[in-house]
């Protein structure tokens, strides 16, 4: 029984030492993030009327603009919580 030598490959140029890890750099600052959101609401000599919003009067109606105001509470809310080192602005004609 015969037994071969373990073939070597072939290497091209000289061994070289991997060079060191490079200090990672920091990302750059960021401003801080500004989640702004406004309602304007229409007086009554300005009101629109829309046709899927059934029941509610026009948009110049406290019960109208009640539902907006529904929105804006959970929007700014949500954003609070997934945002907390956010700026929070609202804007209002009221």
């Amino acid at each position: 029984m015969t037994t071969s030598a373990p073939t070597r490959r072939a290497t091209h140029g000289p061994a070289t030492t991997p060079a060191p890890r490079a200090r990672r750099t920091p990302p750059p600052a960021v401003a801080p993030l500004t989640v702004a959101t406004w309602l304007y609401a229409e007086p009554e000599d300005e009101q629109s009327l829309y046709p899927r919003v059934t029941g509610e009067g026009g948009s110049a109606t406290a019960r109208f603009q009640a539902v907006y105001w529904r929105c804006i509470v959970a929007s700014l809310a949500t954003s609070r919580r997934m945002n907390p080192g956010a700026r929070h602005v609202f804007y209002t004609n009221l």
